[in-house]
């Protein structure tokens, strides 16, 4: 007998093939059926189940906008470092901001890594996911590069904010975490770019604003990716730069800018400065003509500057070293010069200060005693009291040396000066560094402070900065007035120069000149003694213009003129004299084309004016346009006047760019 087990297994045997493949296809149906519920039932858990979690979201989103506001505090307080990058509460609140934003960040996005990806699909909060899961890399590496940056200078701040001090300074070790630091920048920034691919347009909806940040991220991101090119580079040589492990020499020139020359003024005193660590461990000023005349008794050195007329018989040495207006020729024939004329010292580049430097800095420190001649120097009366007394001591001559051996006779009052106002800098409070600070950083621009560094990734650095005073290659037009005093009198404390350059351009572009180059004396009823010498005023004058200007007419000069191409650019030059009261001026005529620039939007007119370190200028720039112009944008200074013409007039205490666009349909 079958059972009823076997029975059914029977029956199950002999179902046909037409059957087992029905049967087959309604189990694979059921699969996908219960597969599907169990994607709609996820779906719908997850959307159900986060609104649960609302209040979670709601704090999430508070803490989004509180590190986004963090992170633009962080980044708003490094943008002001550049002009006191030595502020050490500016660089901490920075380091804070970006701390906290790294820390909000951070746990947002361990927040949002638990959210199932499924949800940006979901109405309403899905699209907010989906940005925020694009945005939050991005803002975590800025935070990250942003602390980064802020170790890096937070450690220079703290070693080099006051260079005088010989307990501080930089090691080797020191100089490794500044690297280490740096990579992280680096690394931190190329993942931001990275991440910036990922932002969606609908992404930038989620904060008002995030459109404008990151925009200006992105136009920012060549600039940063530069900057750190010039660290990277910099880095290499810093210690060479420092005195990190070797000590570091630098030849110092301090520059008589009464008596004018293409560098700034006439070398009466130089020094080495020799820094450790990036402190200064000593600084040691003495008379130049110890080392030339030292070195002429026996030697002669030809200038390669024909127009110097100071030199026939004495020869070319320190003193006169910087007759180039372009200052990194004019440190290097010093460096030359001073190895020439027995110099021992290997050096890491030159510094050349003026004495408006010293006057501000006599500003914070206050009235120096110079007790051996029971005298009180201020910024008020420095040039006066150094000049009486290398006047009245004269006589002893300029190669004899002082009791001391410091300098020579004549300038012996100058050498104790120097001595005790380093002290006092030495010894300034705490407080008044960060205006210590200000005043140098100001100084590289006006040209009281000019820099040469051999390490060519250092000068790369100054130039970017535009502060290496080189003679610029212009992009556009321009001028360069250039004086060098050739009367050995101290008459340029008191004359004043004026540029009125006026300019019309033609509906080609091309910029013709009429320039008139006016001085002045600043004081009535000065005498022989006030210029401690002749009231003939003669000097040698250099005018810098486009490498394609052409010359028409001059005057004012007197013979022999020259001219041709130096530094990129072409230039007129001529002697020029002029008797105290009077007035005098040297007028030229002459054009370029090519100074003004067409793109789609328009023309766009580029004059830059250079400043001669140590000189009394002014500027009075008139441009007139072609009828058809109009002018839709002007920089800074300058006044439109109407649809065509436009002025600029101001003292010229720093480097000057013009900047005029304007349309002319024709």
């Amino acid at each position: 007998m079958i059972s009823q087990k076997r029975l059914v297994e029977l029956k199950t045997s002999v179902l046909s093939k037409q059957d087992r493949r029905s049967w087959r296809k309604k189990n694979r149906k059921a699969l996908l059926i219960a597969g599907l519920c169990l994607l709609v039932f996820s779906i719908i858990s997850g959307v159900i189940g986060y609104p649960a979690l609302t209040g979670r979201y709601r704090e999430d989103m508070t803490q989004a906008q509180t590190g986004a506001q963090k992170l633009k505090e962080g980044i708003a307080l490094l943008r002001t470092l550049p002009a006191r990058p030595f502020d050490t509460r500016a660089v901490s609140t920075a380091q804070r901001d970006f701390g906290d934003a790294f820390t909000i960040f951070s746990r947002l996005s361990d927040d949002l890594n638990r959210v199932p990806d499924v949800l940006t699909l979901a109405p309403g909060v899905g699209a907010r996911l989906s940005a925020a899961k694009h945005l939050l890399p991005l803002a975590l590496d800025a935070a990250q590069a942003g602390l980064a940056g802020c170790m890096v200078i937070s450690s220079l701040a703290g070693r080099l904010q006051n260079p005088l001090n010989k307990n501080a300074g930089l090691s080797m070790s020191g100089m490794a975490g500044l690297g280490r630091n740096l990579q992280v920048i680096k690394t931190a920034l190329n993942e931001a770019i990275g991440q910036l691919s990922q932002v969606q347009p609908a992404d930038l909806q989620l904060e008002p604003g995030l459109g404008k940040m990151i925009g200006e991220f992105r136009a920012y991101i060549p600039l940063i990716q530069q900057g750190i090119g010039q660290v990277t580079s910099l880095l290499t040589v810093m210690p060479e730069l420092l005195g990190i492990g070797t000590p570091a020499n630098y030849l110092i020139e301090i520059l008589d800018s009464t008596e004018l020359r293409p560098g700034g003024g006439f070398i009466g005193n130089y020094g080495i400065v020799t820094l450790a660590g990036g402190q200064i461990t000593s600084v040691k000023v003495t008379d130049t003509y110890l080392l030339d005349y030292t070195y002429d008794r026996t030697h002669f050195i030809r200038r390669p500057y024909g127009w110097f007329t100071l030199a026939y018989k004495s020869g070319w040495g320190l003193r006169d070293s910087n007759l180039d207006a372009d200052f990194p020729t004019s440190a290097r024939n010093g460096e030359m010069l001073y190895k020439q004329e027995g110099g021992t010292f290997p050096l890491s580049g030159v510094i050349a200060i003026t004495p408006a430097l010293i006057e501000q800095i006599l500003t914070l420190t206050g009235p120096v005693a110079v007790p051996e001649y029971h005298e009180k120097v201020t910024a008020q009366n420095l040039v006066d009291r150094i000049h009486y007394y290398q006047s009245i001591e004269a006589s002893q001559g300029d190669a004899v040396p002082s009791a001391d051996g410091n300098s020579s006779v004549r300038k012996h009052f100058t050498a104790l000066l120097g001595q005790y106002v380093l002290a006092r800098v030495r010894n300034l409070p705490v407080s008044l560094l960060p205006k210590l600070v200000g005043i140098l950083i100001n100084s590289l621009y006006t040209k009281d402070v000019q820099l040469y560094f051999n390490a060519v990734p250092a000068e790369k650095v100054l130039q970017s900065y535009a502060v290496d005073d080189a003679v610029t290659k212009l992009a556009g037009d321009g001028i360069f007035v250039v004086d060098a005093n050739l009367a050995q009198d101290k008459a340029n404390r008191f004359l004043f120069t004026t540029v009125n350059d006026q300019v019309t351009i033609n509906p080609q572009g091309t910029a013709f000149h009429r320039t008139v180059i006016s001085f002045s004396w600043t004081k009535a009823g000065l005498t022989e003694q006030d210029f401690l010498g002749t009231t003939r005023y003669k000097s040698y004058v250099r005018v810098y213009v486009p490498a394609g200007g052409v010359l028409y007419t001059r005057s004012g000069w007197n013979g022999p003129y020259d001219r041709g191409i130096a530094s990129g650019r072409a230039f007129w030059g001529g002697y020029f004299l002029l008797n105290y009261p009077l007035t005098g001026s040297i007028t030229l005529t002459w054009s370029d084309t090519g100074s003004v620039l067409k793109d789609g939007r328009g023309w766009h007119y580029v004059y830059s004016m250079q400043r001669q370190a140590g000189a009394l200028e002014a500027m009075n720039l008139q441009v007139t346009l072609p009828s058809c112009a109009a002018i839709y944008s002007a920089s800074a200074g300058v006044t439109v006047d109407s649809k065509r013409q436009a002025h600029i007039t101001q003292v010229l205490s720093r480097d000057t760019n013009v900047n005029i666009d304007y349309t002319c349909p024709v």
